[in-house]
């Protein structure tokens, strides 16, 4: 028995770890190009992520932490702005220096001050929903 399968087997007997060996780093190789990293994305939607998506992820969450802490900057301010206004009035009354026009002035900085903070609002509210509607999304 010399034929060619008979010597091939021989060659493969013989050789036997190299192939192992061939067939392992093959198979890590194809593993370690095909098979792409995952991770469940931290959003808790249950959709598995890989590198470039979590970034996106990660960009889109700091905008919206960058927006959130814009909008309590603001409202920190409008209530500080009616605490100057209030004192104000306050500290006038108490040392007997208030006068009507102070009061007109001060309602009308507190009325422009809540009239800024509404149309802000509102603007706030009226990008949202023609944001969702650009993503083909629902708006309440």
């Amino acid at each position: 028995m010399n034929d060619g399968w008979h010597k091939f087997t021989n060659w493969m007997d013989h050789n036997r770890g190299i192939l192992v060996s061939i067939l392992i780093t093959a198979s890590t190789a194809a593993w370690l190009t095909a098979c792409e990293s995952v991770t469940a994305s931290p959003t808790g939607s249950g959709v598995q992520v890989n590198w470039i998506q979590l970034g996106a992820e990660v960009d889109t969450f700091a905008a919206r932490v960058t927006a959130a802490q814009a909008d309590l900057r603001a409202q920190d301010a409008l209530k500080s702005k009616f605490v100057e206004i209030s004192s104000g009035l306050a500290t006038s009354v108490l040392q007997g220096t208030f006068n009507p026009t102070q009061l007109i002035t001060s309602l009308v900085t507190i009325a422009g001050v809540t009239g800024s903070a509404g149309l802000a609002f509102d603007n706030r509210r009226k990008n949202k929903v023609i944001k969702d509607l650009k993503n083909g999304g629902e708006s309440a």
